[in-house]
């Protein structure tokens, strides 16, 4: 998961070892970095016929 480094982060964070041990078959990995940084990642990885990311949210 690309996440930017924001306080929001910090939340999801905090919930994602709660997340591993209720789905332990999931493997969720978060990356956060600067938004632009996160956004030509994340068009990378769209291009790709092997594309990383599974599961996409925009929040305007």
């Amino acid at each position: 998961m690309f996440a930017e480094d924001i306080p929001d982060t910090d939340h999801v964070k905090a919930l994602l070892g709660a997340f591993n041990e209720a789905y332990q078959n999931i493997n969720v990995k978060i990356e956060s970095d600067a938004f632009d940084v996160i956004r030509d990642q994340q068009i990378s990885s769209f291009q790709r016929s092997d594309g990383t990311q599974n599961v996409m949210q925009i929040i305007p």
